[in-house]
């Protein structure tokens, strides 16, 4: 098993390695990342200005979310009034200062804004908060909701199967995770939601222990992007097993084929010269 990381690391190590170089030069890189995520890495106007953008579905939704606030307190004096050509956020640096380690993090920190604002209107008292839906793939999307006592978070029209890991695991602190067929209460009057057979609902149920200002909240709405991106990593590691599986089967058999040979029956003649097989 690998662990996957919270920012893009390809990015991460482009950006580095430009900070760091003592000589300067252009640059022209476009990378992906999860859910269709798109960046671009250029120096358009001078060598020693670095401008990354990023393409992402859903970037609309997560404006109306405070997003854009959101943003400006990680990029403060970085993030550009337009944002490139083809692209919805792009940040402008010079090269004196190394920031590949936030810059990598743009993707987790664009997701994070409605997960903190859900987080302060549940701290605040609001008894229950809006329903703030992203779509941030084709047919496949998430939404939070807070309330008095605890912060809902779920992932529907999402084209996999899930087992309620909670009746089989014995893990006491972790949030509830919850399964179905049917789209929980929480969503109820949302329009467009999938009706599919290969269509299923999963919500997490946090409490405000898993959300507790600090290093613990900024963990939690990290871990909780990547949930869908670990369970597609297993489901792909489990097929590539199962396939490595039948492959050295059919192998065995095809050795126990090669091996057999067929049992050679001696003929014997009378003395009259007829021949015969002797059982």
């Amino acid at each position: 098993m690998i662990l996957l990381e919270y920012s893009n690391k390809v990015l991460e190590e482009t950006l580095t390695a430009k900070f760091l170089s003592e000589k300067q030069e252009s640059i022209d890189l476009r990378c992906a990342d999860f859910d269709g995520v798109i960046y671009h890495v250029s120096t358009p106007n001078s060598k020693s200005e670095l401008v990354v953008s990023i393409s992402m579905k859903g970037f609309c939704q997560l404006e109306k979310y405070g997003s854009q606030e959101f943003l400006q307190k990680e990029y403060q004096g970085f993030i550009m009034d337009k944002p490139e050509t083809g692209y919805d956020l792009s940040l402008c640096f010079n090269l004196e200062k190394n920031v590949s380690r936030d810059v990598s993090l743009l993707k987790s920190n664009c997701l994070a804004a409605p997960f903190d604002k859900a987080f302060k209107d549940q701290e605040s008292g609001v008894k229950q908060g809006e329903l703030m839906v992203i779509e941030y793939r084709d047919r496949e999307a998430f939404f939070i909701q807070s309330f008095h006592d605890r912060v809902v978070h779920g992932c529907y029209s999402w084209q996999s199967v899930f087992a309620n890991a909670r009746k089989q695991l014995n893990l006491q602190n972790t949030p509830q995770v919850l399964y179905s067929k049917e789209p929980p209460l929480e969503l109820k009057g949302v329009p467009n939601l999938g009706n599919d057979d290969n269509i299923g609902y999963v919500s997490f149920v946090l409490f405000p222990r898993h959300y507790t200002p600090g290093n613990r909240r900024t963990e939690t709405i990290k871990l909780i992007q990547t949930f869908r991106d670990y369970l597609h990593y297993h489901i792909k590691c489990s097929k590539a097993y199962l396939h490595s599986r039948m492959r050295n089967k059919v192998n065995d058999f095809l050795k126990v084929l090669n091996r057999a040979k067929p049992e050679v029956v001696a003929e014997k003649k009378t003395a009259s010269g007829r021949t015969f097989r002797q059982k």
